[in-house]
């Protein structure tokens, strides 16, 4: 899927139920998914998650909180 795709479909499951938080939460891991493919983030998995974008390696125990980082300190 492309990333606007991606987002397309995060934008439907987030209109889904907005009152339940697992709705939400994959609206967000999809909404990341698109960001990271959008960006040509590079993604490694060794003894953690090792994403690398913007010319600096962001590392983390999931993948999920790895490309939170690395959108965050994009900003």
């Amino acid at each position: 899927m492309m990333a606007s795709e991606l987002r397309e479909l995060a934008r439907e499951v987030r209109e889904a139920d907005l009152y339940n938080d697992k709705f939400a939460q994959a609206a967000e891991i999809i909404e990341l998914i698109a960001w990271a493919e959008e960006n040509h983030v590079g993604v490694e998995r060794a003894d953690g998650w090792n994403v690398f974008f913007s010319g600096k390696w962001y590392v983390g125990d999931t993948l999920i909180y790895t490309l939170r980082r690395a959108k965050e300190a994009s900003k």
